[in-house]
């Protein structure tokens, strides 16, 4: 008797060109959502690094410690939630105020103010201007158009990702039901013959299943190495744009990869249990 891994060896030896189309497709559309997902993660990530909205604050060079402490310890109680980070105050202001500067004794004290996440733009520009009018106090320094710009860019985005998901995610299960209905339809008149001998189980169903089962793996394991080289050369990019470190993280990769997998081989399974009830026994 042929065994089931015999039939579906030599039902792809005679379609050989359309296993590959449908291996390249599944590959592309798995790529695209291995791509997606992870450009999302990526923006996640720089999310958290950036989870302050960071202003400048320059002291008087001539401030005694007392007076700095008592500074730093009024301004954070001005607001609920901030912190300070004091500086290096030579090597921040590095080629910024060199003609400034006549020697290091006139350099002020800097620190960093972080600001909220989640506070609204008007509450920091209300403590800056505050904050200003302290006294010790040289000036404050907060960039507000790219704080403005950035927090907007994270509101849209995170509006996008469920338009943009879904989407895919239905081409995605289409993409998969169209190779479980092509890749089965090889396999449907030997199906219908073998039910109309009394044939059952996976006698009739088996070699589809092994083809349908090796088209998949083959398109995830394709689709992950095109990932994988896509990322690599997008992320130096990704980084320039927001001004940031982003690590590649190949346990969150390979995380993300295999859930991705398995909302494939899931619908596939089913997919394949649906279209094959759908084939009768041959009648002459």
């Amino acid at each position: 008797m042929i065994s089931i891994l015999s039939r579906a060896k030599h039902n792809y030896q005679q379609n050989k060109k359309s296993y590959c189309l449908c291996v390249v497709i599944q590959a592309l559309i798995f790529c695209l959502l291995v791509q997606t997902f992870w450009a999302f993660s990526l923006f996640d990530q720089w999310q958290e690094e950036q989870n302050n909205d960071e202003v400048t604050l320059f002291l008087r060079h001539d401030i005694d410690k007392l007076s700095e402490e008592q500074l730093i310890s009024k301004i954070l109680r001005s607001e609920q939630g901030l912190s300070v980070k004091k500086l290096n105050a030579t090597k921040f202001l590095q080629g910024q105020l060199k003609n400034l500067m006549d020697s290091k004794e006139t350099i002020p004290v800097v620190y960093s103010l972080l600001y909220p996440r989640n506070l609204e733009v008007k509450f920091i520009e209300k403590s800056i201007k505050k904050i200003k009018k302290y006294s010790g106090i040289i000036t404050v320094a907060a960039d507000m158009p790219w704080i403005e710009k950035r927090r907007a860019l994270v509101k849209s985005i995170n509006r996008c990702k469920l338009v943009l998901i879904v989407p895919l995610f239905i081409l995605a299960l289409l993409s998969t039901w169209s190779v479980v209905v092509h890749v089965h339809s090889f396999f449907r008149d030997e199906e219908a013959v073998l039910k109309m001998l009394g044939a059952q189980g996976r006698i009739v169903w088996g070699p589809a299943f092994f083809a349908i089962l090796v088209t998949t793996v083959f398109s995830i394991l394709v689709g992950s190495l095109v990932s994988v080289v896509g990322l690599f050369l997008s992320i130096p990019a990704l980084c320039d744009v927001w001004s940031s470190d982003l690590l590649f993280d190949f346990y969150r990769y390979g995380e993300s990869v295999a859930i991705i997998a398995l909302s494939l081989l899931l619908p596939t399974l089913v997919f394949f249990m649906f279209e094959s009830e759908q084939t009768v026994p041959k009648i002459f």
